[in-house]
C-alpha cells in the first residue's frame, strides 16, 4: 500500500471512530438514587456539562481533551433518596459505595467508547474499500488507539476543582444564592417577615430625629461623601441610604463591595434599585461581586466603577481597587494568587496617577488597605462587617461596617449585627473635618449616631465623640 493510501485509510479510520461514538456513545447508570445518562462529543475544549432537566446546565473546563462529556440527570428513585436521608444511615458506609458506583460506571462506559472507536474504524474502512482481513483489523486497532488517547488525555488531565468556578445555564444561575438563602430562610420565614417591618419602623423613626438635628457648626464643608460597605442584597438597605443622601443632602456615595452574596445573574437584578438615587455611585468591586455583577453596575447610568482607575468628582480624587476575587465566579482566591504580585500592580497605577494628588484611596479588603495607609489621607475599606475608624501618621482609615446588617442572612441570625454607614465632610481643600456614623441595631432595635472631629493643623482627632443616641423600646 503506498503512503497516500495509509494516509485515507488513517484518515477514515479515525473518522469512523469519532462518528460511531458521537452517534452511539451513550450509556445509563444508577448512582445512588441518581440515574445517570452519559455521553459525548467533540468539541474545541474539553468541557463537563451537567444537565438538570428543566433548570438548567452546570459546566465548567475540566480537561484538555477535545472532548465534551455531558452527564444528565435522568430520574430519581425516591424511595432510595428518602432512604438516604434517614438519620440511622450510615453516610460513610453509604458514601463509599456510591464512589464504586461513580467508578464502576465509568469503567464500563470507556469500554463502550474503546469498542465503538474500533467498530467505527472497522466500518469505514470497509466502506472505503479496504476490506482486506489486514486492513480492517489495522482500522480497528487505529480507532481503538485514537479514542484510548483521548480517554487517556481526559482522565489524566481531569481537574474536579474546575468546578467551583462554573458557568450556569438556564435557571440553575441564580441557584447558589437561592439555595444558601433558603437553607435558613424556610424554618424563619414569619421571623424574617417581622424583623423587616420591624427595619422599617426604626428607618422611619431614625429619619424623624434626624431632622430635628441642628446643623453641623463647620462652615467649610464643601462636600458630603457617603461610606456604605457589605449591603449583602439586603433591600431594606437601599431604602436606608436614600434616606441618608436625601436628608443629609449627600454628593455622591461610595462603595466598598460586596453589593451581593454569590455575584449571580438572578441578584444581579436587585441592583436596579440604585439607579432611583440621584446622585454618583462609586462601586468598588468585593469578594463576592462576580465578573457578572460587575458589568451590571457598568450598565447602571450613576455607577462609575472604579478598577485600580482615579475619577475626579466635585473636586476630590478617589482611586479605588477591587478585591481580586471580584474577577472570577469565585469568593475566596486560590492558592496560586499572589498579594504581593497584586500590591505591585496597584503602585504602579498608583504611580500613574501621580499628577493628581489622591483624596480618597477606596478597596474592599481591609489587609490591602493597611498596606496603603499613609498614601492617602482617607483610606476606605469594608469586608469585616466591623465598623471603625483609626488614624495613622498620615491617613485615616474607615471601615463602614455592613450596610446590609450582613445581608439577608444577618436578619435571620441572633447576633446583633448593626445597619451601619459613615458620612464623611469634607472641606474646601479637601481636608476630612469630620465622620458621623450612623448604626441602626436590628435585633436591639436601636439607633445610635456619632459624630467624630478631624482636626488636621493639630494633628488629632477626637475619638468617639456622641453627638446624639436614640434607643428604642424593646
Amino acid at each position: 500500500m503506498d503512503r497516500g493510501n495509509i494516509v485515507i485509510m488513517l484518515l477514515t479510520s479515525i473518522l469512523g471512530a469519532c462518528v460511531f461514538v458521537l452517534l452511539m456513545g451513550n450509556f445509563s447508570g444508577d448512582i445512588g438514587p441518581f440515574e445517570i445518562h452519559l455521553s459525548v462529543d467533540f468539541v474545541s475544549e474539553g468541557i463537563t456539562e451537567v444537565v438538570i432537566p428543566p433548570i438548567g446546565k452546570i459546566r465548567a473546563h475540566t480537561h484538555l481533551s477535545p472532548m465534551k462529556i455531558v452527564l444528565k440527570l435522568n430520574n430519581i428513585n425516591l424511595d432510595e433518596l428518602e432512604r438516604l436521608l434517614d438519620k440511622n444511615i450510615n453516610r460513610q458506609k453509604l458514601l463509599e459505595g456510591y464512589k464504586k458506583d461513580i467508578k464502576l460506571l465509568v469503567k464500563v462506559f470507556a469500554v463502550k467508547l474503546l469498542f465503538l472507536g474500533c467498530l467505527g474504524a472497522c466500518f469505514a474502512a470497509f466502506l472505503f474499500n479496504y476490506k482486506k482481513p489486514k486492513f480492517v483489523v489495522l482500522s480497528g486497532f487505529i480507532g481503538i488507539l485514537v479514542i484510548g488517547l483521548l480517554l487517556a488525555t481526559t482522565y489524566y488531565t481531569y481537574d474536579v476543582q474546575a468546578f467551583k468556578d462554573p458557568e450556569y445555564v438556564g435557571i440553575i444561575k441564580g441557584a447558589p444564592w437561592m439555595l444558601g438563602l433558603a437553607e435558613k430562610a424556610v424554618a424563619e420565614v414569619e421571623k424574617l417577615g417581622d424583623k423587616l417591618q420591624l427595619m422599617a419602623k426604626n428607618v422611619y423613626q431614625l429619619f424623624e430625629k434626624i431632622n430635628t438635628l441642628e446643623p453641623i457648626e463647620l462652615k467649610k464643608t464643601k462636600i458630603k461623601v457617603l461610606h456604605v460597605s457589605d449591603i449583602h442584597n439586603n433591600p431594606a438597605t437601599m431604602d436606608f441610604i436614600e434616606e441618608v443622601v436625601e436628608s443629609f443632602q449627600v454628593d455622591f456615595i461610595i462603595d466598598t463591595g460586596d453589593i451581593t452574596d454569590y455575584g449571580t445573574p438572578i441578584e444581579a437584578k436587585l441592583l436596579e434599585r440604585i439607579r432611583s438615587f440621584k446622585v454618583p455611585y462609586l462601586f468598588v468591586p468585593g469578594n463576592h461581586d462576580s465578573p457578572e455583577i460587575v458589568k451590571k453596575m457598568k450598565d447602571i447610568d450613576n455607577v462609575v466603577v472604579l478598577n485600580r482607575t482615579a475619577i475626579n468628582i466635585d473636586g476630590l480624587t478617589v482611586f479605588g481597587v477591587p478585591d481580586p476575587a471580584s474577577k472570577t465566579n469565585q469568593i475566596v482566591l486560590s492558592q496560586e494568587y499572589s498579594e504581593s504580585q497584586y500590591v505591585d500592580e496597584i503602585q504602579k497605577d498608583l504611580r500613574k496617577n501621580d499628577e493628581s494628588p489622591i483624596d480618597i484611596l477606596a478597596f474592599h479588603d481591609p489587609k490591602l488597605a493597611k498596606i496603603f495607609a499613609n498614601k492617602a489621607p482617607v483610606i476606605l475599606f469594608g469586608h469585616t462587617h466591623a465598623l471603625g475608624i483609626e488614624k495613622t501618621n498620615r491617613s485615616i482609615l474607615i471601615n463602614a461596617g455592613t450596610s446590609g446588617g450582613a445581608g439577608i442572612r444577618g436578619l435571620l441570625t441572633n447576633k446583633d449585627i448593626p445597619y451601619s454607614v459613615v458620612l464623611l465632610y469634607f472641606s474646601m481643600d479637601n481636608n476630612l473635618l469630620a465622620a458621623d456614623i450612623i448604626k441602626v441595631r436590628n435585633l436591639e432595635k436601636g439607633l445610635v449616631l456619632e459624630r467624630i472631629v478631624f482636626d488636621k493643623k493639630e494633628g488629632y482627632f477626637e475619638e468617639n465623640q456622641e453627638f446624639y443616641s436614640l434607643e428604642f423600646g424593646r
